[in-house]
Protein backbone atom coordinates (compact mmCIF):
# COMPACT_ATOMS: atom_id res chain seq x y z
CA UNK A 1 0.00 0.00 0.00
CA UNK A 2 0.87 3.48 -0.37
CA UNK A 3 2.69 5.29 2.55
CA UNK A 4 1.44 7.87 4.49
CA UNK A 5 1.85 11.91 2.76
CA UNK A 6 4.67 13.32 4.60
CA UNK A 7 4.27 16.71 5.66
CA UNK A 8 6.30 18.11 2.83
CA UNK A 9 3.17 17.19 0.43
CA UNK A 10 0.83 18.38 2.48
CA UNK A 11 0.33 21.62 0.14
CA UNK A 12 -1.04 19.45 -2.50
CA UNK A 13 -4.37 19.39 -0.82
CA UNK A 14 -5.27 22.55 -2.65
CA UNK A 15 -8.16 24.03 -3.28
CA UNK A 16 -7.23 24.20 -6.58
CA UNK A 17 -6.47 20.50 -6.76
CA UNK A 18 -9.90 19.69 -5.02
CA UNK A 19 -11.30 21.80 -7.88
CA UNK A 20 -9.21 19.33 -10.51
CA UNK A 21 -10.04 16.17 -9.08
CA UNK A 22 -14.02 17.57 -8.05
CA UNK A 23 -14.12 18.89 -11.69
CA UNK A 24 -12.71 14.70 -13.10
CA UNK A 25 -15.93 13.22 -11.01
CA UNK A 26 -18.13 15.78 -12.15
CA UNK A 27 -17.07 15.31 -15.75
CA UNK A 28 -17.46 11.39 -15.78
CA UNK A 29 -21.01 11.46 -17.13
CA UNK A 30 -22.31 13.00 -13.58
CA UNK A 31 -26.06 14.43 -14.11
CA UNK A 32 -24.84 18.04 -14.04
CA UNK A 33 -22.16 16.83 -17.04
CA UNK A 34 -25.65 15.90 -18.75
CA UNK A 35 -27.71 18.59 -18.14
CA UNK A 36 -25.18 21.56 -18.57
CA UNK A 37 -23.82 20.86 -21.60
CA UNK A 38 -22.25 17.31 -21.71
CA UNK A 39 -19.21 17.13 -23.92
CA UNK A 40 -18.61 21.06 -24.63
CA UNK A 41 -17.19 20.98 -20.72
CA UNK A 42 -14.64 19.11 -21.49
CA UNK A 43 -13.62 22.03 -23.58
CA UNK A 44 -13.47 25.03 -20.48
CA UNK A 45 -11.43 22.66 -18.54
CA UNK A 46 -8.60 21.87 -20.90
CA UNK A 47 -7.98 25.22 -20.87
CA UNK A 48 -8.15 25.80 -16.90
CA UNK A 49 -5.66 22.87 -16.77
CA UNK A 50 -3.80 24.23 -19.69
CA UNK A 51 -3.16 27.39 -17.45
CA UNK A 52 -3.03 25.79 -14.33
CA UNK A 53 -0.32 23.80 -15.87
CA UNK A 54 1.26 26.88 -17.05
CA UNK A 55 1.33 28.45 -13.74
CA UNK A 56 2.79 25.19 -11.96
CA UNK A 57 6.02 24.75 -14.68
CA UNK A 58 4.63 20.63 -15.06
CA UNK A 59 6.68 18.42 -16.49
CA UNK A 60 4.62 15.89 -18.98
CA UNK A 61 4.95 12.64 -18.89
CA UNK A 62 6.50 11.38 -22.67
CA UNK A 63 5.52 7.90 -22.24
CA UNK A 64 2.43 9.04 -21.26
CA UNK A 65 2.19 11.07 -24.52
CA UNK A 66 3.04 7.79 -26.29
CA UNK A 67 0.65 5.59 -24.43
CA UNK A 68 -2.42 7.78 -25.28
CA UNK A 69 -1.13 8.60 -28.39
CA UNK A 70 -0.85 4.65 -29.33
CA UNK A 71 -4.08 4.26 -28.62
CA UNK A 72 -5.13 6.80 -30.34
CA UNK A 73 -3.88 5.46 -33.79
CA UNK A 74 -5.58 2.22 -33.03
CA UNK A 75 -8.92 4.30 -33.30
CA UNK A 76 -7.86 5.59 -36.03
CA UNK A 77 -6.72 2.80 -37.48
CA UNK A 78 -9.98 1.03 -38.23
CA UNK A 79 -12.09 3.04 -40.93
CA UNK A 80 -15.15 2.08 -39.43
CA UNK A 81 -14.22 3.61 -36.30
CA UNK A 82 -16.67 6.38 -35.10
CA UNK A 83 -13.77 9.42 -35.91
CA UNK A 84 -15.89 12.04 -33.84
CA UNK A 85 -15.81 9.76 -30.64
CA UNK A 86 -12.25 9.32 -31.31
CA UNK A 87 -11.63 13.39 -31.69
CA UNK A 88 -13.63 13.20 -28.24
CA UNK A 89 -11.03 10.09 -26.93
CA UNK A 90 -8.21 12.90 -27.98
CA UNK A 91 -9.95 15.70 -26.00
CA UNK A 92 -10.39 13.44 -22.80
CA UNK A 93 -6.64 11.97 -23.31
CA UNK A 94 -5.55 15.24 -23.29
CA UNK A 95 -7.32 15.99 -19.68
CA UNK A 96 -5.77 12.91 -18.31
CA UNK A 97 -2.54 13.91 -19.41
CA UNK A 98 -2.46 17.01 -17.90
CA UNK A 99 -4.37 15.99 -15.03
CA UNK A 100 -1.60 13.00 -14.07
CA UNK A 101 1.20 15.87 -14.60
CA UNK A 102 -0.26 18.50 -12.25
CA UNK A 103 -1.43 15.84 -9.47
CA UNK A 104 0.20 12.71 -8.09
CA UNK A 105 -1.66 9.57 -7.90
CA UNK A 106 -1.67 9.47 -4.15
CA UNK A 107 -2.87 13.33 -3.75
CA UNK A 108 -5.51 12.47 -6.65
CA UNK A 109 -6.84 9.44 -4.80
CA UNK A 110 -7.15 10.95 -1.33
CA UNK A 111 -9.04 13.72 -2.32
CA UNK A 112 -10.59 11.62 -4.49
CA UNK A 113 -12.09 9.87 -1.33
CA UNK A 114 -12.99 12.91 0.36
CA UNK A 115 -15.29 14.00 -2.51
CA UNK A 116 -16.94 11.36 -2.71
CA UNK A 117 -17.51 10.68 1.28
CA UNK A 118 -19.44 13.70 0.93
CA UNK A 119 -21.16 12.99 -1.67
CA UNK A 120 -22.23 9.52 0.26
CA UNK A 121 -23.08 10.95 3.25
CA UNK A 122 -25.67 13.56 1.85
CA UNK A 123 -27.15 11.29 -1.18
CA UNK A 124 -28.42 9.00 2.27
CA UNK A 125 -30.58 11.81 3.00
CA UNK A 126 -32.14 10.88 -0.32
CA UNK A 127 -34.07 8.11 1.25
CA UNK A 128 -35.86 10.40 3.88
CA UNK A 129 -36.65 12.68 1.04
CA UNK A 130 -38.45 10.11 -1.11
CA UNK A 131 -40.66 9.12 2.12
CA UNK A 132 -41.84 12.44 3.30
CA UNK A 133 -42.55 13.26 -0.40
CA UNK A 134 -40.25 16.27 -0.08
CA UNK A 135 -39.31 17.96 -3.22
CA UNK A 136 -35.89 20.48 -4.12
CA UNK A 137 -36.67 24.09 -5.34
CA UNK A 138 -32.96 23.56 -7.27
CA UNK A 139 -33.26 23.71 -11.10
CA UNK A 140 -34.27 19.80 -12.14
CA UNK A 141 -31.01 17.32 -13.58
CA UNK A 142 -32.11 15.97 -16.89
CA UNK A 143 -30.19 12.50 -17.33
CA UNK A 144 -29.34 12.17 -21.14
CA UNK A 145 -32.01 9.49 -21.47
CA UNK A 146 -34.83 12.51 -20.53
CA UNK A 147 -35.31 11.35 -17.18
CA UNK A 148 -36.15 14.20 -14.55
CA UNK A 149 -34.17 14.31 -10.97
CA UNK A 150 -35.00 16.61 -8.38
CA UNK A 151 -31.40 18.24 -7.51
CA UNK A 152 -30.91 18.57 -3.82
CA UNK A 153 -27.31 19.79 -5.10
CA UNK A 154 -25.20 16.76 -3.99
CA UNK A 155 -27.36 14.37 -4.98
CA UNK A 156 -30.36 13.57 -7.20
CA UNK A 157 -33.59 11.47 -6.49
CA UNK A 158 -35.91 10.38 -9.43
CA UNK A 159 -39.27 10.63 -7.63
CA UNK A 160 -41.07 9.19 -10.99
CA UNK A 161 -39.25 6.05 -11.51
CA UNK A 162 -38.56 5.01 -7.60
CA UNK A 163 -42.58 5.26 -7.35
CA UNK A 164 -42.64 2.04 -9.95
CA UNK A 165 -39.42 -0.01 -8.90
CA UNK A 166 -38.50 1.59 -5.05
CA UNK A 167 -36.18 4.00 -3.80
CA UNK A 168 -32.60 3.35 -4.89
CA UNK A 169 -29.85 5.75 -4.60
CA UNK A 170 -27.95 7.31 -7.40
CA UNK A 171 -25.69 9.94 -5.85
CA UNK A 172 -25.39 12.43 -8.64
CA UNK A 173 -25.63 9.90 -11.68
CA UNK A 174 -27.53 8.81 -13.85
CA UNK A 175 -28.51 5.09 -12.41
CA UNK A 176 -27.56 3.48 -8.98
CA UNK A 177 -25.15 1.00 -10.93
CA UNK A 178 -23.00 4.35 -12.08
CA UNK A 179 -22.97 5.59 -8.50
CA UNK A 180 -21.95 2.64 -7.30
CA UNK A 181 -18.66 2.90 -9.47
CA UNK A 182 -16.96 5.79 -7.90
CA UNK A 183 -17.72 4.69 -4.15
CA UNK A 184 -15.97 1.34 -4.98
CA UNK A 185 -13.30 3.20 -6.64
CA UNK A 186 -12.89 5.58 -3.63
CA UNK A 187 -12.92 2.59 -1.23
CA UNK A 188 -10.24 0.63 -3.24
CA UNK A 189 -8.38 4.25 -2.98
CA UNK A 190 -8.81 3.87 0.76
CA UNK A 191 -7.36 0.23 0.94
CA UNK A 192 -4.42 1.17 -1.18
CA UNK A 193 -3.20 4.81 0.22
CA UNK A 194 -4.12 2.93 3.69
CA UNK A 195 -6.45 5.09 5.45
CA UNK A 196 -7.99 3.35 8.89
CA UNK A 197 -11.18 4.90 9.16
CA UNK A 198 -14.05 1.95 10.18
CA UNK A 199 -16.58 4.70 10.17
CA UNK A 200 -15.61 5.76 6.72
CA UNK A 201 -16.36 2.02 5.71
CA UNK A 202 -19.53 1.86 7.22
CA UNK A 203 -20.53 4.73 5.25
CA UNK A 204 -19.30 3.29 1.93
CA UNK A 205 -21.11 -0.02 2.92
CA UNK A 206 -24.36 1.61 3.72
CA UNK A 207 -24.54 3.79 0.54
CA UNK A 208 -23.38 0.85 -1.51
CA UNK A 209 -26.54 -0.88 0.42
CA UNK A 210 -28.90 2.13 -0.95
CA UNK A 211 -27.98 1.74 -4.40
CA UNK A 212 -29.09 -1.68 -4.13
CA UNK A 213 -26.87 -2.80 -7.49
CA UNK A 214 -25.76 -6.22 -7.66
CA UNK A 215 -22.85 -5.92 -8.86
CA UNK A 216 -21.70 -2.47 -6.69
CA UNK A 217 -22.11 -4.81 -3.58
CA UNK A 218 -20.24 -7.97 -4.55
CA UNK A 219 -17.11 -5.85 -5.82
CA UNK A 220 -17.64 -3.47 -2.12
CA UNK A 221 -17.82 -6.94 -0.34
CA UNK A 222 -14.46 -8.40 -2.22
CA UNK A 223 -12.77 -5.13 -1.20
CA UNK A 224 -13.61 -5.27 2.09
CA UNK A 225 -12.36 -8.67 2.62
CA UNK A 226 -9.25 -7.34 1.74
CA UNK A 227 -9.57 -4.57 4.22
CA UNK A 228 -10.55 -6.48 7.24
CA UNK A 229 -7.71 -8.52 6.40
CA UNK A 230 -5.13 -5.14 6.44
CA UNK A 231 -6.41 -3.94 9.73
CA UNK A 232 -4.75 -5.29 12.68
CA UNK A 233 -7.12 -3.13 14.69
CA UNK A 234 -10.56 -4.01 13.96
CA UNK A 235 -10.76 -6.00 17.33
CA UNK A 236 -10.53 -2.75 19.39
CA UNK A 237 -13.58 -1.20 17.12
CA UNK A 238 -16.03 -3.85 18.09
CA UNK A 239 -18.47 -0.94 19.37
CA UNK A 240 -17.97 0.97 16.30
CA UNK A 241 -19.35 -3.16 14.63
CA UNK A 242 -21.87 -3.07 16.59
CA UNK A 243 -23.69 0.17 16.08
CA UNK A 244 -22.97 -0.29 12.75
CA UNK A 245 -24.53 -3.74 12.11
CA UNK A 246 -27.14 -2.17 13.54
CA UNK A 247 -27.78 0.83 10.83
CA UNK A 248 -27.02 -2.29 8.25
CA UNK A 249 -30.50 -4.15 9.74
CA UNK A 250 -32.52 -1.61 8.80
CA UNK A 251 -31.21 -0.83 6.04
CA UNK A 252 -31.54 -4.26 4.95
CA UNK A 253 -35.01 -3.95 5.74
CA UNK A 254 -35.47 -1.25 3.28
CA UNK A 255 -33.38 -2.20 0.60
CA UNK A 256 -33.46 -5.69 0.89
CA UNK A 257 -35.86 -6.59 -0.93
CA UNK A 258 -34.83 -4.58 -4.00
CA UNK A 259 -31.35 -6.33 -4.18
CA UNK A 260 -33.18 -10.20 -3.60
CA UNK A 261 -35.38 -9.78 -6.23
CA UNK A 262 -32.93 -8.34 -8.25
CA UNK A 263 -30.52 -12.02 -7.82
CA UNK A 264 -33.61 -14.16 -7.77
CA UNK A 265 -35.35 -12.72 -10.61
CA UNK A 266 -35.87 -15.05 -13.65
CA UNK A 267 -33.84 -14.01 -16.92
CA UNK A 268 -36.60 -13.19 -18.71
CA UNK A 269 -38.21 -10.68 -16.07
CA UNK A 270 -34.90 -9.18 -15.33
CA UNK A 271 -34.17 -6.38 -17.93
CA UNK A 272 -30.94 -5.25 -16.67
CA UNK A 273 -29.44 -9.05 -16.65
CA UNK A 274 -31.02 -9.58 -20.14
CA UNK A 275 -29.81 -6.42 -21.31
CA UNK A 276 -25.80 -7.22 -20.66
CA UNK A 277 -25.96 -10.78 -21.12
CA UNK A 278 -27.24 -9.74 -24.59
CA UNK A 279 -24.85 -7.36 -24.70
CA UNK A 280 -21.80 -10.10 -24.47
CA UNK A 281 -23.18 -12.16 -26.44
CA UNK A 282 -23.32 -9.09 -29.39
CA UNK A 283 -19.29 -8.06 -28.37
CA UNK A 284 -18.36 -12.03 -28.53
CA UNK A 285 -19.80 -12.25 -32.11
CA UNK A 286 -18.34 -8.92 -33.35
CA UNK A 287 -15.02 -10.05 -32.14
CA UNK A 288 -15.09 -13.10 -34.05
CA UNK A 289 -15.67 -11.42 -36.71
CA UNK A 290 -12.57 -9.45 -36.30
CA UNK A 291 -10.92 -10.06 -33.81
CA UNK A 292 -7.53 -7.99 -34.96
CA UNK A 293 -8.21 -4.53 -35.05
CA UNK A 294 -12.63 -4.89 -34.22
CA UNK A 295 -15.41 -3.50 -35.66
CA UNK A 296 -13.97 0.14 -35.07
CA UNK A 297 -14.48 2.20 -32.29
CA UNK A 298 -17.59 3.66 -30.31
CA UNK A 299 -19.37 2.05 -33.90
CA UNK A 300 -22.07 0.47 -31.52
CA UNK A 301 -24.44 2.34 -32.65
CA UNK A 302 -23.92 1.07 -36.34
CA UNK A 303 -23.11 -2.64 -35.59
CA UNK A 304 -25.43 -3.73 -32.66
CA UNK A 305 -28.58 -3.47 -33.83
CA UNK A 306 -28.48 -5.63 -36.98
CA UNK A 307 -26.09 -8.73 -34.76
CA UNK A 308 -28.52 -8.66 -31.67
CA UNK A 309 -31.15 -9.53 -34.16
CA UNK A 310 -28.72 -12.44 -35.40
CA UNK A 311 -28.22 -13.51 -31.99
CA UNK A 312 -31.74 -13.10 -30.09
CA UNK A 313 -35.20 -13.63 -31.14
CA UNK A 314 -36.74 -10.12 -30.87
CA UNK A 315 -40.41 -11.77 -30.73
CA UNK A 316 -39.41 -13.98 -28.13
CA UNK A 317 -37.05 -11.38 -25.77
CA UNK A 318 -37.48 -8.06 -26.72
CA UNK A 319 -34.11 -6.66 -25.50
CA UNK A 320 -32.44 -3.65 -27.16
CA UNK A 321 -28.37 -3.78 -27.12
CA UNK A 322 -27.66 -0.78 -24.79
CA UNK A 323 -23.78 -1.20 -24.72
CA UNK A 324 -23.35 -2.25 -20.72
CA UNK A 325 -20.33 -4.93 -21.29
CA UNK A 326 -17.86 -1.84 -21.09
CA UNK A 327 -14.77 -4.35 -21.55
CA UNK A 328 -15.78 -6.82 -23.44
CA UNK A 329 -17.21 -3.95 -26.03
CA UNK A 330 -13.28 -2.32 -25.91
CA UNK A 331 -12.19 -5.28 -27.27
CA UNK A 332 -14.52 -6.49 -29.38
CA UNK A 333 -14.32 -2.35 -30.97
CA UNK A 334 -10.03 -2.36 -30.89
CA UNK A 335 -9.35 -5.95 -30.95
CA UNK A 336 -6.44 -8.28 -29.91
CA UNK A 337 -4.62 -4.82 -30.52
CA UNK A 338 -6.79 -3.17 -27.92
CA UNK A 339 -5.92 -5.45 -24.89
CA UNK A 340 -2.49 -3.86 -23.98
CA UNK A 341 -4.10 -0.79 -23.35
CA UNK A 342 -6.90 -2.49 -20.70
CA UNK A 343 -3.47 -3.80 -18.70
CA UNK A 344 -3.24 -0.67 -16.82
CA UNK A 345 -6.40 -0.49 -16.06
CA UNK A 346 -7.41 -4.18 -14.71
CA UNK A 347 -3.79 -4.52 -13.03
CA UNK A 348 -2.48 -0.84 -12.63
CA UNK A 349 0.58 0.07 -11.00
CA UNK A 350 -0.94 1.32 -8.21
CA UNK A 351 -1.92 -1.96 -6.51
CA UNK A 352 1.95 -3.41 -7.14
CA UNK A 353 2.41 -3.78 -2.66
CA UNK A 354 -0.17 -6.25 -2.44
CA UNK A 355 0.02 -10.14 -2.52
CA UNK A 356 -0.91 -11.71 -5.24
CA UNK A 357 -4.01 -13.10 -4.52
CA UNK A 358 -5.33 -9.38 -3.43
CA UNK A 359 -4.28 -8.47 -6.87
CA UNK A 360 -6.39 -10.73 -8.78
CA UNK A 361 -9.30 -10.03 -6.56
CA UNK A 362 -8.92 -6.13 -7.09
CA UNK A 363 -8.50 -7.02 -10.83
CA UNK A 364 -11.79 -9.03 -10.55
CA UNK A 365 -13.16 -6.11 -8.90
CA UNK A 366 -12.06 -3.70 -11.66
CA UNK A 367 -12.98 -6.11 -14.50
CA UNK A 368 -16.17 -6.59 -13.27
CA UNK A 369 -16.83 -2.57 -12.61
CA UNK A 370 -16.18 -1.79 -15.81
CA UNK A 371 -17.69 -4.55 -17.76
CA UNK A 372 -21.48 -3.28 -16.11
CA UNK A 373 -21.87 -0.46 -17.72
CA UNK A 374 -20.90 1.85 -20.58
CA UNK A 375 -17.96 3.42 -18.72
CA UNK A 376 -15.20 2.65 -21.37
CA UNK A 377 -16.47 6.68 -22.91
CA UNK A 378 -15.99 8.82 -19.34
CA UNK A 379 -13.08 10.71 -18.16
CA UNK A 380 -12.89 8.22 -15.22
CA UNK A 381 -12.14 5.14 -16.90
CA UNK A 382 -9.29 6.95 -18.97
CA UNK A 383 -7.89 8.64 -15.67
CA UNK A 384 -7.62 5.07 -14.51
CA UNK A 385 -6.21 3.87 -17.37
CA UNK A 386 -3.42 6.60 -17.35
CA UNK A 387 -2.28 6.50 -13.30
CA UNK A 388 -2.57 2.44 -13.82
CA UNK A 389 0.19 3.01 -16.73
CA UNK A 390 2.02 5.52 -15.06
CA UNK A 391 2.69 3.51 -11.70
CA UNK A 392 3.01 0.72 -13.79
CA UNK A 393 5.90 2.43 -15.58
CA UNK A 394 7.33 3.66 -12.44
CA UNK A 395 7.51 0.05 -11.22
CA UNK A 396 9.46 -1.31 -14.14
CA UNK A 397 11.62 1.99 -13.97
CA UNK A 398 11.09 2.51 -17.83
CA UNK A 399 12.85 6.73 -18.38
Amino acid sequence: MINNIQHSEKNNFSPLNYFIVGSSILLSKSLYYETYGDNLLLFPFLFVLFVFGMMRNVKIDLWLIIFFAAFLLLALLNQESNFSSVGLLALRSSLVILIISIIPFKIFSLIFLDIIKVICFFSLFGVLFYELSFKSFLPYLISIDGRVMDNFLLFAVDFLNSETVGFRNNGLWWEPGAFQLFINIAFLFQIITGVRNLKLVILFALTIFSTASTAGIVCFLALLFIYLKSQNHVSKNKLNIFYGSIVFIIFYIYFGNSVISKVITSSDESFSFVSRFTDFQISIALFLENPVIGYGYANQDFYNTPTAQRIIDSQILPVKPTGADGITMHVAQLGLLGLPFLLPLINPGFIKDFNLFDKLLISGVLLILFNTQNFNFILIFNLLMGYGFVQRRKRFKIT
